[in-house]
C-alpha cells in the first residue's frame, strides 16, 4: 500500500504511528527491510486501563449495553500477543539494532525533544537548532492537557492486576519497562 500511495510522488521517508505494527514487525521488515523503528513503551497495565476507558467510550456511541470487563479481557489477550511478539522479534536478531530506538512513554513525556533528538541522532538524520526551537515552540504551545485529560484507573477494569503483571513480565524485562501501577 505504501508502495502505491507514492508511486506518482516519492519521498524520502514515510514515517508511520501505528501500534498494529507491533504484531506484524516480522512481516514489515520482510517488505521493508531498510525500515527504521521507534519503539515506545509504557506499563503494560496502563496501557490497558486505558484502552478499556476508550473501548467504554467508543462502544457508548452505538450501544447502551457495554461491558467494560470483557473489553478490558479483549485487549489484555490481544495487547499480551503482542508484547509477546515483540519481545519474539527482538531476540531473532532479524533487524539490525542500529535501525531500532527504544523510548519509554515518561521520558518521552518528561522532554519530548530530548527524545527526538535521540531518535534523529540514531538514525543519523540532521537535527538542527533550528528544528530543535521549532519542536520546542510546539510543545510549549500545545501542552498534553491542553484539551482535556484522559483519566483512567486499571481498577475499573475488573481484571487482578497480580495476574496481569505476570503476563507482562517478559516483555517488561526485556525492555526494561516501569510499572506505574
Amino acid at each position: 500500500m505504501l508502495k502505491y500511495l507514492q508511486w506518482r510522488c516519492p519521498g524520502e521517508r514515510w514515517v508511520l504511528k501505528s501500534p498494529g505494527h507491533l504484531y506484524t514487525l516480522e512481516e514489515l521488515v520482510t517488505l521493508m527491510p531498510d525500515a527504521r523503528l521507534v519503539q515506545t513503551h509504557r506499563d503494560p497495565l496502563k496501557i490497558l486501563s486505558s484502552l478499556t476507558s476508550l473501548g467504554v467510550v467508543l462502544r457508548s456511541m452505538a450501544s447502551t449495553s457495554i461491558d467494560s470487563d470483557d473489553i478490558a479481557r479483549e485487549w489484555s489477550e490481544w495487547n499480551c500477543a503482542g508484547y509477546e511478539e515483540s519481545v519474539d522479534f527482538r531476540e531473532s536478531g532479524k533487524l539490525p539494532t542500529s535501525q531500532i530506538v527504544d523510548i519509554q512513554f515518561d521520558d518521552f513525556i518528561a522532554d519530548s525533544v530530548a527524545q527526538a533528538r535521540r531518535i534523529y541522532e540514531a538514525f543519523d538524520i540532521e537535527f538542527s537548532s533550528e528544528l530543535e526551537a521549532r519542536m520546542r515552540a510546539y510543545v510549549d504551545r500545545n501542552p498534553s492537557d491542553r484539551d482535556g485529560k484522559h483519566t483512567h484507573r486499571f481498577e475499573d477494569t475488573g481484571l487482578d492486576a497480580d495476574e496481569e503483571r505476570a503476563k507482562v513480565t517478559r516483555y517488561q524485562e526485556f525492555f526494561g519497562v516501569r510499572s506505574e501501577i
